[in-house]
C-alpha cells in the first residue's frame, strides 16, 4: 500500500469539506440563519466562530471562541457530522500509518514530503462540538485544579538547575546550588499544574429522570435550540490561583522551594 498516496488523499478530503463547511457556515451566517447564543458572543463575531470550526492549522481563533454557542439549522448539523466523519478518516489513517514497522519514523517522513505540512494535526483530529436535542439546561464552568507531581533524587534536580534550557541566570543558579548543598533533604517534588480547561455541564430531560453530564469544550459548540439560560463562568486567574487550605495528610509543601522550577519540598 502506497501511505504517502493514502495520506495526501485523506488531507485533500479532510480540506475540501473544511473549505465547503466554511463557505456554508459563511453564507448561513449572512443569511441570518446562524445565532450566537452564548453570554460571551459579544466578544468576537462569526466570523472568529466559523474560523475556529473549520481551520486546520494553527491559528488564535480557539481561545477566543471558548463558551460559544451558536443556534443553525438541521441542515448546518448535517454539514458539520460530514466534517466529523471526514476528520474520523483522517485520524483512522494516521493511526494505521503510525501502527506500521517504523512507523513513527515513516508517518515523519510523509509529513516532510507533504506540500500542506502547516497542518495542525489536533485540529485536524479535534471534533466539533454539537449539543443534541433534549437538553434542557447547560452551564460552563473551568476545571484546572488537578497537577502532576514527579519526584526527583537530589541529582536530578542539580541537574535540572544547571539545565541551560530553564535560562535562569547564573546568579540563581549560584543561589539554588548553594541551598541545596545545605539542604538534607534527598528527593524534592516538581509540581505542573494542568491548565484551566472549559467544561460544558448538560442536564438531559426534566424531573426525577433527568440525566447531567459534563463536556469539555475545545471550541464553538452548535445547537438546533438554545438549551435554556446558558450560565457562564469567567476564567480563573491561572498565574494567581486560589490557595485551598493544606490537608493535614498532605506530603507535598504548598510552598515552593524554587518557584522558577516548580520545585517543593516533602513534609517530613
Amino acid at each position: 500500500m502506497d501511505y504517502f498516496e493514502l495520506f495526501a488523499q485523506r488531507v485533500g478530503d479532510l480540506s475540501h469539506v473544511a473549505n465547503v463547511t466554511h463557505d456554508r457556515l459563511t453564507c448561513a451566517a449572512r443569511r441570518g440563519e446562524l445565532m450566537l447564543v452564548a453570554p460571551v458572543a459579544r466578544k468576537w463575531d462569526i466570523d472568529d466562530a466559523i474560523a475556529a470550526t473549520t481551520s486546520l492549522t494553527r491559528d488564535t481563533h480557539r481561545e477566543s471562541c471558548l463558551g460559544a454557542i451558536i443556534e443553525c439549522d438541521v441542515d448546518t448539523l448535517e454539514q458539520l457530522h460530514r466534517l466529523n466523519d471526514v476528520k474520523m478518516d483522517f485520524k483512522n489513517t494516521v493511526s494505521k500509518i503510525k501502527s506500521q514497522p517504523d512507523g513513527h519514523t515513516l508517518f515523519d517522513t510523509i509529513r516532510r514530503r507533504q506540500q500542506d505540512n502547516d497542518l495542525d494535526l489536533a485540529r485536524c483530529y479535534r471534533m466539533v462540538g454539537m449539543i443534541e436535542p433534549g437538553i434542557h439546561l447547560a452551564s460552563f464552568s473551568w476545571s484546572g485544579a488537578n497537577r502532576t507531581v514527579k519526584r526527583l533524587d537530589r541529582q536530578a534536580v542539580f541537574a535540572l538547575i544547571n539545565d541551560s534550557a530553564n535560562q535562569l541566570s547564573e546568579e540563581t543558579r549560584a543561589v539554588l546550588n548553594d541551598q541545596l548543598n545545605h539542604c538534607a533533604d534527598t528527593h524534592f517534588a516538581r509540581v505542573d499544574r494542568a491548565r484551566y480547561s472549559l467544561r460544558l455541564n448538560l442536564k438531559i430531560g426534566s424531573g426525577k429522570e433527568a440525566e447531567r453530564s459534563q463536556k469539555v469544550v475545545s471550541g464553538p459548540l452548535f445547537t438546533l435550540r438554545t438549551p435554556g439560560d446558558v450560565i457562564h463562568r469567567e476564567k480563573p486567574d491561572e498565574e494567581n490561583p486560589t490557595l485551598r487550605a493544606q490537608r493535614d495528610d498532605a506530603k507535598v509543601s504548598t510552598e515552593p522551594w524554587s518557584t522558577a522550577l516548580r520545585l517543593h519540598r516533602y513534609l517530613r
